[in-house]
């Protein structure tokens, strides 16, 4: 995660899930009005973030609803402490927000403006003045973007939340498509459901927890000595992961073996990681 924080003049910018923390100023005649402003400056600030990246031949940011309801409620936060910052008491960091928003990350990064009767021109360009505001808007580490701005009297406050996301399969899917791999590239006689009646599917998919939970290698493989296990962190499948698993499979290939998968969300990976664990039963 991605936080900086610096202050201009009328602008105040800064860099880095909770309900509503005040209630509306406006009366109800004027919320939907307002409710309908704030949500074409949002549209506008995102065209000029994307207009920046598209100048440089970065792929536009997409724009994702969830991570705008993050921004927003940190914007609301912000407005009901009157107050610029990625961080308050008793308050969750922003890859804590994202994890409670339920989506799935590798990357993530917060940018905070705060103006007085400003554009939204005004604002995105006091953040491209700013070395690392700027940073986040042009990262080739994002692909989406949500933006959320919340109004009090005159102040306007803005949040940018960057992140790359990702859909992950379940993990009896990834364990099929890790088999498939396995038979198509060994050319191995594998059972087309492999984890039926294996004797080392619930230790596989157990192992393959613990390692995605943050457990170490050592802790983990300790109580095996004679045996042969394999421990591999990943967020998407590809061929060297495959071709891994395969050449230690063929070394071990007499011997009884089973593969688990879990995804788990841990301190390391907030955004959740996968992780697979290859046991091969030495039975010499």
């Amino acid at each position: 995660m991605l936080k900086q924080c610096s202050f201009l003049c009328l602008i105040c910018l800064a860099l880095t899930v909770c309900p509503p923390l005040f209630s509306s100023p406006f009366p109800p005649d004027d919320r939907d009005a307002r409710v309908a402003e704030i949500r074409t400056m949002e549209r506008v600030l995102l065209f000029f973030v994307n207009e920046e990246r598209s100048r440089r031949s970065l792929r536009p940011f997409t724009f994702d609803g969830t991570l705008r309801l993050v921004a927003l409620r940190h914007s609301r936060k912000m407005a009901g402490e009157n107050r610029l910052s990625h961080d308050f008491p008793s308050y969750p960091e922003l890859d804590s927000r994202l994890a409670s928003s339920g989506v799935c990350f590798t990357a993530s990064g917060e940018n905070v403006s705060r103006g007085s009767d400003c554009t939204m021109r005004v604002i995105h360009e006091a953040l491209m003045n700013s070395p690392n505001h700027r940073a986040n808007i042009l990262s080739s580490k994002f692909e989406e973007i949500g933006i959320g701005i919340e109004m009090k009297g005159k102040a306007i406050y803005v949040t940018q939340v960057f992140a790359d996301l990702f859909h992950p399969k379940t993990s009896l899917e990834m364990e099929n498509e890790l088999y498939a791999g396995i038979r198509y590239n060994s050319r191995m006689n594998i059972p087309v459901n492999p984890s039926d009646n294996n004797p080392f599917q619930a230790l596989c998919r157990s192992l393959a927890s613990r390692y995605a939970l943050d457990e170490s290698p050592e802790d983990l493989t300790s109580s095996y000595p004679e045996d042969s296990i394999t421990l591999i962190r990943f967020f998407q499948l590809d061929l060297q992961i495959i071709y891994t698993l395969v050449t230690t499979i063929k070394r071990w290939q007499s011997n009884p073996w089973g593969l688990g998968v879990a995804f788990e969300r841990s301190v390391r990976h907030p955004g959740g990681i996968f992780a697979l664990a290859l046991f091969m039963k030495n039975s010499k």
